[in-house]
């Protein structure tokens, strides 16, 4: 089996494959449970899902019937009681009483506190009638004016569910096949994998004058002609006085072993004979009491011992080998536990997850309802996984019925049989060419039955489409099993995915993986190999090539530049000082500054530390600058007066005019002649005398000028004077 479908078969098996396995064997069917009153469990992902929601009423009495994908059929509770304490009905999916499915109060069917009061299972050869036996309850002997001194025995129905547009009907209702059989009632899968064996018990000691009278065992079988004569086994006498030969019917899901009461009987599933009963050795009293169940492997056998007071309630669990030579010397112990309460224990139940599941509730109404699990019962010891209490499946408060139940529910146990033994070998995953898609897979030879994911029942199986293909076979009491994951070239090659588009980041690298076994490949830069190392940005193509198809997929990738970003040096100001910042930033997506500003360019002229965080689709640079503003020493503002000027138009020197760095906040330059008449009056640093006095040139000769200024950082005015030379 290829590797990579292992898990799929072994979750598969357990009822959790896509399709399921075909009609009998398909533990779907038994997927969804109710019990007690409106209690369910339906079983998702391999595990046990408490819900509420169905109509169900039942205080042991129960099955439910599931379609090879696990969608809800149709339950029943199999019959009411005369007294009025519960009335019978066969609900349909949509939880309401299905056509003809009434069972007339307690008139019709079995009991509702029948331990195994009712059992379901397709009718072999058809693909829409099912089976339904119900047995009656020891409780219908004690009614007040019962119309039933003998019990209502084993009944037979049958439902057909393509009727009433699908919701189902019962076509055949309450046929009396045994009278006087009371409680147990089980069924499994005849050796042909097409048949059932049907069992009940015939009879009581309540009816008889002798209590310690045993009566029989009657196996059935039921085929797509009908239910034909019994077989009937006479069982062992038991302890004196106690009727320890009668109790639940548990059969191995490998269909080898019958537990019934105190005894184990080997059982030959094609010819329904039961044989060499072997005493349990568990004593009976009125403090003690034995639960059963078998491990889906039929390997393992699970002891439930129960031991009631009147101040507690005490479980213990064993595991026996069924393989080892002296069974009780076997016996494992897994687990032991105590409640406060005086508690009730419901029946194990094994699950099509192949977990094993325990009710257990406190005697007092509205108590909470635990289910003790056996996660791993296939494995021995310790391994096998117990856990105590291990989900809460308490329905609420509020109800006007009492609430307490004692059994899950009775399915035929052969759904989850798991024990592949027998070597099947389907091959490889494979795939088959889109022009001829055709593959034959071929089971093992002299299998008793073969049974493919589609339905068929055929040794081979023609497969023209992709898909999961599985074969289960069966020979006497072994199965095997195998899987193949079959792909044709055009849907293989539609997997075709480079993926989404992507970035390239500077300094990094892409690479591009495809694999197709036995494909060819071409790149778009001609490279012929699986792997394609992309370095640069750019858009990359591969053409992928199986037998006569192929097809194409392209990725764009863009680079993204590396990040820049210079804030400068740290540095100092004068007071009344700024600087700009950044000097410099590269390609970016975002940024952030520390202090929260909303804007790139900044002008700073306080002291402090400044951050700012670029960012883009590779990453972020955050980068830092440290400002340190001071009061700084100024000097005193200067004016200078040159004292000789020549304007006689050579562009040298032909005007006068004082000089000066400072700004000033006020300035006046005033040129007088010797006589004290005043020729040129400026008000502005820059204001300059050209040697005119009104339009006129004037002479050569020595003249006096007069600067009062106070500059902007000066806090008074200050004058200079003196003379200057005019030369032409």
């Amino acid at each position: 089996m290829s590797q990579r479908y292992c898990y799929s078969i072994l979750i598969g098996i357990f009822g959790f494959w896509a399709n399921g396995l075909w009609a009998q064997t398909n533990p779907r069917q038994a997927n969804q449970w109710f019990f007690g009153d409106g209690y369910g469990l339906i079983f998702q992902n391999g595990e046990a899902v408490p819900q509420h929601d169905n109509a169900l009423f039942t205080y042991e009495a129960s099955t439910a019937m599931c379609d090879k994908e696990g969608n809800l059929l149709f339950y029943t509770n199999s019959g009411g009681r005369q007294d009025g304490t519960a009335n019978g009905f066969i609900w349909n999916r949509a939880h309401e009483p299905m056509e003809g499915g009434s069972l007339d109060g307690g008139n019709l069917g079995g009991g509702y506190s029948a331990a195994q009061g009712c059992i379901s299972f397709k009718k072999p050869g058809t693909n829409d009638l099912y089976c339904l036996f119900t047995v009656d309850e020891f409780e219908t002997l004690t009614v007040q004016g019962n119309t039933f001194p003998q019990g209502k025995g084993l009944s037979y129905f049958e439902i057909d569910m393509s009727a009433d547009g699908g919701l189902g009907a019962v076509t055949i209702s309450n046929e009396k096949i045994m009278a006087s059989s009371f409680e147990y009632l089980s069924a499994t899968l005849h050796g042909n994998c097409e048949d059932y064996w049907v069992m009940a018990l015939s009879s009581h000691y309540f009816l008889e004058d002798d209590f310690d009278a045993a009566d029989s065992i009657y196996v059935f079988k039921q085929t797509a002609s009908g239910l034909e004569e019994p077989l009937i086994f006479p069982l062992p006498e038991g302890n004196a006085g106690v009727g320890d030969e009668y109790g639940l019917i548990r059969i191995s899901p490998d269909g080898q072993r019958i537990i019934c009461g105190r005894y184990m009987y080997a059982f030959d599933k094609w010819t329904g004979q039961v044989s060499d009963p072997y005493d349990l050795y568990i004593p009976f009293a009125a403090s003690e009491l034995s639960q059963w169940c078998f491990s889906s492997n039929g390997k393992y056998l699970y002891r439930f011992k129960e031991e009631i007071s009147l101040m507690e309630a005490r479980l213990t669990i064993f595991q026996m080998d069924l393989e080892a030579a002296d069974l009780v010397t076997s016996s494992v112990l897994l687990g032991t536990t105590t409640y406060e309460q005086v508690a009730i224990f419901g029946t194990p139940q094994i699950g099509p997850n192949g977990k094993i599941y325990l009710p257990v509730q406190a005697r007092n109404s509205g108590s909470p309802t635990f289910l003790s699990t056996i996660h791993q019962p296939n494995k021995k010891g310790e391994k096998a996984e117990l856990i105590f209490n291990d989900l809460t499946i308490t329905k609420g408060s509020g109800f006007s019925r009492d609430s307490r139940f004692l059994r899950l529910g009775n399915y035929t146990d052969h759904l989850f049989y798991f024990n592949p033994t027998i070597d099947v070998q389907l091959g490889k995953d494979t795939i088959v060419d889109c022009k001829d898609p055709l593959l034959i897979l071929e089971g093992p030879p002299g299998m008793d039955c073969y049974y493919w994911s589609n339905g068929s029942m055929e040794q081979s199986l023609e497969v023209r489409t992709p898909g999961l293909y599985w074969l289960e076979v069966r020979k006497d009491c072994e199965m095997g099993l195998d899987s193949i994951w079959v792909e044709v070239y055009d849907e293989a090659l539609g997997a075709l995915d480079l993926g989404p588009d992507q970035i390239l980041c500077e300094g990094e690298e892409l690479p591009l993986s495809i694999t197709f076994p036995g494909a060819d490949y071409l790149w778009s830069d001609g490279s012929t190999q699986p792997d394609l190392l992309v370095l640069q940005g750019g858009t990359y193509a591969v053409t992928v090539s199986l037998g006569n198809c192929s097809i194409t997929d392209s990725i764009d990738v863009r680079s993204v530049p590396e990040l820049a970003l210079d804030l400068g040096r740290d540095t100092s100001l004068c007071l009344g000082e700024t600087v700009k910042v950044p000097k410099q930033v590269g390609p970016f997506d975002y940024f952030i500054w520390r202090d929260g500003s909303d804007s790139l360019q900044r002008t700073f002229s306080q002291s402090g530390y400044y951050e700012l965080t670029i960012g883009n689709e590779c990453g972020a640079l955050t980068k830092g600058i440290r400002l340190d503003v001071e009061e700084c020493l100024i000097p005193p503002c200067e004016v200078y007066v040159p004292n000789v000027f020549s304007p006689n138009q050579d562009g040298i020197n032909d005007t006068f005019k004082a000089f000066t760095q400072c700004p000033m906040s006020s300035f006046r330059l005033q040129i007088f002649n010797r006589w004290g008449s005043l020729l040129f009056d400026g008000t502005d640093i820059d204001a300059a005398w050209d040697g005119r006095y009104k339009g006129e040139l004037l002479s050569p000769g020595v003249y006096v000028w007069w600067v009062e200024y106070q500059g902007e950082t000066s806090e008074e005015k200050k004058i200079l004077y003196g003379d200057l030379t005019l030369l032409r």
